[in-house]
């Protein structure tokens, strides 16, 4: 079996000391995964550590990774955290990457999708100070460029978090025509591993089970991201709060204060803020949806396994109950054979005598015998209807 199938390619761009990170990244691709098959759709992640082959740059390694693996890329998914990493030509080799990419899809050369997310667990204190500030000079250049960028906790709370988002931007890139697309081979085993199911090609228990269970983690991964968004938000209207508060305080001492300019500052920020959020929630409500509906239809379908199986296993234990009665039964008509094969040496050797003496004692035995031999007969047809059932009259 040939299946076609669209790779999407996302490279993993990050400074070094995030390989923690860098593996939530892999982890939530395979999830993704998951998702993506039922649509043909499969995430190729590049990592330069894993990926790259050695090779001569034009100037640097980092013209090597570019050429090999980020310039094929449609999907861009950058993590930073406290520092920007190993200078290039006096950039940040991430920073690089990051801007080559801009410059790719500012110029209409193809469409680029971009994962933008920032470590913001706690900081050592002999952390670099330089470094830092070019980290946080890094964040106001992609908030400048229109990117929205995501903050997480650690690398735990990533993966769940990263699935979503990996799946809508695989879904846009296939959209907006930058898959590959590839003849993919199935073998049965593959069939049976990939897509979960049986050998009457219908999932089983155990996959059912499986299955949800991944759902209810991208359920729990939406719940995550859910809860940033409105911790942002929260954080947006204090800041906006705090501003207005400030405002009521120099116009209570007498302070000129432009306040139609305050109040239009005040709502042109939180309307930024709210049009940040707009596509996240409506990303976040379609999906829960979709997850809901699907863990649904799923355990519909794990009730209707069961029960078939609940009912497979009882008629098995009706024919293993009637086998057993049939065993029972064969045993008691073959006791009864042998008790009348054992008697029969004895009936042949008296027969024998009497013969040798001839009369009447011989007639009788010889009448004894027949009744022997149609005892013995009868009881063979016993055994034969009691186990094989009895013959249809004619």
């Amino acid at each position: 079996m040939v299946d076609v199938v669209k790779e999407i390619g996302l490279f993993v761009s990050s400074p070094g000391g995030l390989q923690a990170d860098r593996q939530a990244v892999v982890n939530a691709v395979a999830e993704a995964n998951r998702i993506l098959r039922a649509e043909g759709l499969r995430v190729a992640e590049y990592l330069w550590e894993r990926d790259a082959r050695p090779a001569q740059g034009a100037t640097s390694g980092q013209d090597v990774i570019n050429r090999q693996l980020l310039d094929g890329s449609d999907v861009l998914l950058l993590i930073m955290h406290h520092k920007a990493g190993s200078s290039v030509d006096g950039v940040s080799g991430t920073i690089s990457e990051f801007r080559r990419m801009r410059s790719v899809a500012a110029q209409g050369r193809r469409h680029v999708e971009f994962l933008t997310y920032f470590n913001m667990s706690p900081i050592s204190p002999d952390v670099d100070v330089d470094q830092l500030k070019i980290v946080q000079e890094f964040r106001r250049e992609v908030s400048s460029s229109g990117i929205l960028y995501r903050e997480y906790d650690s690398p735990i709370d990533l993966t769940p978090s990263l699935i979503p988002h990996i799946v809508e931007a695989a879904r846009s890139a296939a959209k907006a025509g930058g898959a590959v697309a590839f003849a993919q081979a199935t073998s049965p085993d593959v069939v049976s591993q990939e897509n979960l199911v049986d050998e009457d090609d219908k999932p089983g228990i155990l996959d059912l089970e499986e299955i949800i269970t991944n759902k209810l983690n991208l359920v729990h991964g939406h719940m995550r991201a859910l809860n940033a968004l409105t911790r942002d938000y929260s954080e947006e209207m204090g800041r906006h709060t705090s501003q207005a508060e400030r405002v009521n305080e120099l116009i209570a001492k007498g302070i000129p204060v432009d306040r139609k300019a305050a109040i239009d500052e005040f709502a042109a920020g939180l309307e930024h803020h709210i049009d940040r959020l707009k596509q996240p929630v409506a990303d976040f409500g379609r999906d829960m949806v979709e997850a809901a509906s699907s863990t649904e239809s799923i355990l519909l379908e794990l009730a209707v396994k069961t029960e078939e199986d609940v009912r497979e296993t009882l008629g098995l234990v009706d024919v293993l109950v009637s086998t057993r009665d049939s065993m029972e039964q064969l045993v008691i008509n073959g006791e009864t054979m042998a008790g009348v094969l054992t008697g029969m040496p004895a009936l042949t050797r008296r027969m024998r005598q009497a013969k040798s003496r001839g009369g009447r004692a011989y007639a009788e035995l010889a009448r004894v015998a027949r009744e022997a031999v149609g005892a013995f007969d009868r009881a063979i047809k016993v055994a034969q209807d009691k186990t094989l059932g009895s013959p249809t009259p004619h």
